[in-house]
Parts: structure tokens; C-alpha cells; sequence
């Protein structure tokens, strides 16, 4: 008999995480951002994780801002 091993994520991570989803917009504008991506990613036979990365450096490129936290 096998033990089925569950990830708990810390419920720190799980609060963090939820709150940057409400502050996006709500569960249903990340979903509809997910699948946004996903389309791209798909398109261009890419991960989406590349297409997201992307449109980090290209925020920063044509100055929309910094990302990450900084400045």
C-alpha cells in the first residue's frame, strides 16, 4: 500500500497569493490572463513562463516602470 503524499503550501504563501488575485481583479481576471497568455505561449510554441518573462524585460525596456520591486 502507497502513501499519498499532499503538498500544504505554507498558509502564508496561500494569503499572499489570494491577495494578489484580489488585487488584480478577482479570480476570473487571473483565469482570463492565464488563458491570455497560454494563447500566446501556444502560438509562438513556448512556455507560458517565457511569454510571461517577456513581458517583464519589455516593461522595463520601453519604460513602463520597474518590475520586481525595484527602485
Amino acid at each position: 500500500m502507497h502513501a499519498t503524499l499532499v503538498w500544504r503550501p505554507p498558509s502564508a504563501q496561500v494569503a499572499h497569493a489570494l491577495e494578489l488575485a484580489n488585487n488584480y481583479g478577482g479570480w476570473g481576471k487571473v483565469q482570463a490572463l492565464l488563458q491570455a497568455v497560454k494563447g500566446v505561449a501556444d502560438k509562438h510554441g513556448v512556455m507560458m513562463q517565457t511569454v510571461a518573462l517577456r513581458w517583464q524585460i519589455d516593461q522595463v525596456r520601453w519604460g513602463e516602470g520597474q518590475v520586481w520591486g525595484q527602485g
